[in-house]
């Protein structure tokens, strides 16, 4: 029986196959299982190590990126000599837990097309702009499918309480940032999302408060999944409270809120806690063959981490 897909026909025709060839419903779905089978294939474990899954897709990485058209910490995928070829300019030590990151983006990309073979087919994966959005996000997401399975993340998940420490735990034991764990966290919580706030004023007519620098899972449109525009401030997040008292502190404090943004509601409970803070000594650093895995640079400002799940979409 053909596979049906749980999709509109403005899917790309490439992703649409891609779908099928993985018996997937969804290309979420399709991306989840192709890296799984890979990582199977290859058996490797968290922290997976990304040098056999280049080989593995005949990719290759140079990490320092001529282009003066490509920012810095970006990265790239183009064809040279006949081979795949990842470019990634490397700011330094700082950006190596973020450049996993994009490696494992740009992997998503050389699976795609490895798996589609065709150039027309993998022609229609950025046909369009939204075919681009699609496919860009596709791909982020399949970097932390890479990087963070979804199986070994649940058990550690739900092996400690939501705080700074199991944010640390994941953040050291998949080797990604604190905010792609917090975001991994938040994207494998039911009816969950993350909430980045800062304590700020984006113009000299604004009054310095706490506003939401970042809502994850992105934007979709009639999304399940609670979403906040940037720069909201707290009266959309009637219930959150002391967020000055966290920022000091290493305290988690719980409760009850409703967001509401436009005609739209959602009501659930949440969990916030300050950004970690980064480790002072080299001893605390995780061991990554016989390297020390750095800390991220410490941020500007102490964010705090928002966690809404379980949360009921309502008319408001």
């Amino acid at each position: 029986m053909p596979m049906q897909l749980d999709m509109d026909s403005g899917l790309s025709l490439g992703l649409q196959q891609f779908c099928i060839a993985h018996q997937a419903r969804t290309p979420e779905g399709a991306i989840r299982g192709a890296w799984q089978r890979v990582i199977n294939t290859l058996q490797l474990r968290p922290p997976i190590s990304l040098k056999p899954v280049c080989d593995a897709l005949g990719v290759l990485v140079y990490w320092k990126n001529q282009s003066h058209h490509t920012r810095r910490g970006n990265a790239s995928l183009s064809v040279e000599s006949g081979r795949l070829a990842i470019r990634v300019h490397s700011p330094g030590q700082s950006a190596w837990r973020f450049n996993r990151f994009l490696v494992g983006h740009e992997l998503t990309h050389a699976l795609l097309i490895k798996s589609l073979g065709s150039s027309d087919l993998v022609g229609t994966l950025d046909a369009t702009d939204k075919d681009f959005k699609t496919l860009e996000q596709l791909c982020d997401l399949g970097a932390y499918e890479l990087l963070m399975p979804s199986a070994e993340f649940r058990t550690l998940m739900a092996s400690h309480d939501l705080g700074p420490d199991l944010i640390r735990l994941l953040h050291d034991r998949f080797l990604v940032t604190l905010v792609m764990a917090a975001e991994r966290f938040a994207y494998l919580t039911p009816r969950g999302a993350l909430l980045r706030l800062r304590k700020h004023a984006r113009n000299s007519e604004e009054a310095i408060e706490w506003r939401v620098v970042s809502s994850y899972p992105r934007y979709q449109y009639d999304s399940s999944w609670p979403w906040v525009p940037k720069g909201s401030t707290l009266k959309h997040l009637p219930g959150v409270v002391d967020l000055d008292s966290l920022s000091i502190s290493d305290s988690v404090v719980s409760g009850r809120t409703k967001i509401q943004v436009s005609n739209r509601a959602w009501v659930g409970d949440y969990t916030a806690f300050a950004h970690p803070h980064p480790r002072t000594t080299q001893n605390e650093r995780p061991l990554f063959g016989n390297y020390i895995v750095p800390d991220e640079p410490s941020p500007r400002e102490r964010d705090i981490l928002l966690f809404i799940r379980e949360a009921d979409k309502h008319a408001s």
